[in-house]
């Protein structure tokens, strides 16, 4: 489900769903930066009742 917001000419698209798109497929995120932005994009997600 997505809210789309209207002024003038500029168009912006707000989507309930988050998306990492990397040129290459390679690991970036890796140890404990990994480990922290899962609980942190998790919790995120349990605090505006995201599935």
């Amino acid at each position: 489900m997505a809210t789309t917001y209207a002024k003038s000419i500029n168009r912006i698209t707000l989507a309930n769903k988050l998306y990492f798109r990397l040129k290459y497929r390679r690991k970036v995120l890796f140890g404990d930066v990994d480990k922290s932005l899962k609980e942190i994009i998790l919790k995120i997600a349990s605090d505006n009742n995201f599935e």
